[in-house]
């Protein structure tokens, strides 16, 4: 789809790359791709033009390399997917994919719907790119009878493991999510037990790879932990170390996992508290987020995302409070900003052609004010946001960011 020329002229990019670059500059867009940066030059006449503002900020759309968009986050969800049709379930998604959009978050991917249904709507907004971020999908989990997420039809026995990951490429997933350990939200589920043993991640991870997709494993505890790295998946999700009565840390593992360069997605970004929604204090977060600082300081590429929408604490759209979290907890701004675009990017097969603001790259853009490199928190104020070139509106990121903003700075 052919699109009309822009022009941006910042005065201020950062770049996962580049960094921080002061000056005026014009970058040139032509159908949702970057063409060129050219410092100091004037838009041609072809062009449309975008005039930032003096103390405007342009870098790379955000990314959110884990969330759920077509759950509520809002009562029982066992109930909720026992009852809602597939219909409803689209509607989620596409009132979802507005809210992530404006924001800033340009690409994000989805690990757990029911009945497959974000392939619809990944297909969709691939053809009218402003609707939505740019969406990867893993459908429903792999996980045992009764284990963690069993309400979203993905119960699978170690005996059909293989035939799970074929039916999940035959129906055209960008990536397989497989439960290596329970979770805090499904019933008579524990997140510190695992739920496969090594040979079942392994055998999963074999024939995902037999089908050119990538595997990440939902993994809390210590030993489901181990276990999908020595598998060989791709990602790990959380990796939290949960045991039965708190959280641990194994340097080992997370040697191992530098070492073969897994990418951690730590999905805590989420609103703590609020004047609407008083939530009890989790005492697991800080230990959590120590934890986080520590496995970037030991060289493992560390995503920040959401989870969202899988409870009140975590409404699509939070991600940018991540990584405020992360500055809070002693990680300089640069790489704060890298765990929401260039590492995501990475861990989704993407960066070849996201997360950049670089000639050849999709023109997934996010404009603050100010500098985000000196204060984190201007992701929480996004002024345009640009989605392969097409300028859509941000409104419900304003919301989002003015409610509680005492809370984050």
């Amino acid at each position: 789809m052919e699109t009309p020329a822009l022009a941006i002229r910042a005065q201020r990019t950062w770049d996962p790359v580049a960094g921080a670059v002061d000056g005026p500059a014009v970058v040139r867009v032509r159908n949702g791709v970057i063409q060129e940066i050219v410092a100091g030059a004037e838009p041609r006449t072809d062009e449309a033009l975008t005039e930032l503002g003096p103390d405007e900020t342009l870098l790379p759309g955000l990314i959110d390399c884990h969330v759920h968009l077509c759950w509520d986050p809002a009562g029982d969800h066992v109930e909720d997917f026992s009852r809602i049709e597939d219909a409803g379930l689209e509607e989620r998604v596409r009132r979802a994919c507005a809210q992530l959009l404006a924001a800033g978050i340009t690409c994000v991917r989805d690990l757990g719907d029911r009945s497959f249904v974000t392939l619809k709507s990944r297909d969709a907004i691939a053809t009218r790119p402003w609707t939505g971020p740019e969406i990867l999908t893993a459908g429903p989990p792999i996980t045992p009878p009764g284990g963690h997420c069993w309400f979203l039809g993905g119960e699978t026995t170690p005996a059909h493991i293989e035939a799970s990951v074929a039916a999940r490429a035959e129906r055209g997933v960008d990536v397989v999510k497989m439960m290596a350990t329970g979770g805090k939200i499904t019933p008579g589920s524990a997140p510190h037990e695992s739920q496969y043993d090594g040979a079942t991640l392994s055998r999963a991870v074999r024939a995902a790879r037999h089908r050119s997709l990538p595997i990440t494993a939902h993994a809390h505890g210590p030993d489901g932990i181990r276990d999908g790295v020595a598998a060989g998946m791709n990602g790990i999700e959380h990796c939290t170390f949960f045991t039965s009565d708190g959280i641990g840390y194994d340097e080992r593992i997370v040697r191992r996992i530098a070492a073969d360069g897994i990418a951690v997605s730590v999905p805590e970004a989420t609103w703590h508290t609020t004047d609407e929604l008083p939530l009890p204090p989790d005492p697991r977060l800080e230990g959590i987020w120590s934890n986080v600082v520590r496995m970037h300081r030991a060289g493992v590429p560390i995503s920040i995302s959401s989870d969202s929408d899988i409870s009140p604490r975590k409404p699509h759209g939070v991600l940018a409070r991540g990584a405020v979290r992360l500055t809070q907890h002693g990680m300089d701004a640069h790489d704060a900003l890298l765990a929401l675009t260039a590492n995501p990017a990475a861990a989704c097969g993407l960066d070849h052609r996201k997360a950049r603001v670089a000639p050849g790259y999709d023109a997934d853009l996010l404009v603050v004010k100010g500098d985000p490199i000196t204060d984190i928190s201007t992701l929480l104020h996004p002024v345009h946001v640009l989605r392969a070139g097409h300028r859509v509106a941000t409104t419900a990121a304003a919301r989002v960011a003015t409610s509680n903003q005492e809370e984050m700075q």
